[in-house]
């Protein structure tokens, strides 16, 4: 194993010498496979987030300030939030396609709950996101670090793993094991 990762991870840098500049190269360990990435640019940090399943809530994240608690929770501590489609989404997608949906819903559950049991094992807090309140605040010791606004994510699937540091990714395959060592180093 180590003989593949050594020869994989060659190979990678033998191809960037031939397209591109030395740069930095920078490897992440996950279970049996080394993800290297030739340099650190989004898209190359993307391919090493997918290679866990994970991904950015980019698209979710709110620049207004939420001092509503009415209407926002704060999290400020180690925890793992799962997301599943608001009702008008789901009753989209069942009038859609019934059959795949109704299968679709089978393996996220199925996925979902050794993810949940995983992480629960590991002494993270698991819970879930309900749609009750609008924002998520995510806080560190000295700040905030993003804002997730549930409204521009009503169809989401997936966990929302927050180390309580840094900012929160959101995890969507069938195996959470790299994921959660790389975010909580667990």
């Amino acid at each position: 194993m180590k003989a593949f990762s050594f020869l994989l991870l060659l190979s990678v840098l033998l191809d960037s010498c031939n397209s591109k500049p030395a740069q930095e190269v920078v490897a992440v360990k996950t279970d049996s496979t080394t993800v290297a990435s030739i340099d650190s640019t989004r898209i190359k940090q993307d391919e090493i987030l997918s290679s866990n399943d994970l991904s950015r809530i980019d698209t979710a994240l709110s620049s207004t300030a939420v001092d509503d608690t009415a209407n926002a929770d704060l999290i400020t501590s180690p925890i793992a939030i799962s997301l599943w489609p608001d009702h008008q989404s789901i009753e989209k997608e069942k009038q859609s396609d019934s059959d795949g949906f109704y299968s679709m819903i089978d393996d996220y559950s199925y996925y979902s709950a050794l993810a949940r049991d995983t992480i629960s094992q590991k002494g993270i807090e698991v819970t879930g996101y309900s749609h009750d309140k609008r924002y998520i605040v995510f806080k560190n010791k000295e700040k905030v670090v993003c804002t997730f606004d549930g409204n521009k994510m009503p169809d989401s699937w997936g966990i929302i793993l927050f180390n309580g540091i840094d900012t929160p990714l959101v995890w969507n395959g069938t195996d959470i094991t790299g994921a959660i060592k790389m975010i909580y180093k667990k």
